[in-house]
């Protein structure tokens, strides 16, 4: 039973040390904004522009992935508008 817990003691602290090496390596920067842009300054126009690219198409892959709310059939639980897009709105907004 011994050998039980010191297995057990030693799995427990492996996985702490993965843990908190998963959550550094998950955690954003804390460089500064000033950093960020002396880092930026050597580096060519396409370089830029290439990152620039990566970061929008994930930011596409990322939008793709949020689930938007579906409103139900206006027809089935009455239609309804806004003060400002009905015609007397207009006129006071």
């Amino acid at each position: 039973m011994p050998n039980l817990k010191l297995l057990s003691r030693f799995f427990e602290r492996l996985l702490s040390t993965l843990e908190r090496a998963f959550l550094k390596l998950i955690a954003p920067s804390r460089h500064s904004l000033t950093l960020s842009i002396a880092t930026d300054l050597p580096r060519s126009k396409s370089q830029l522009i290439a990152e620039h690219a990566l970061l929008r198409q994930q930011l596409i892959i990322l939008r793709r992935q949020v689930n938007k709310p579906r409103f139900p059939n206006p027809s089935a639980s009455g239609s309804f508008c806004l003060p400002a897009e009905s015609a007397i709105g207009k006129m006071y907004f």
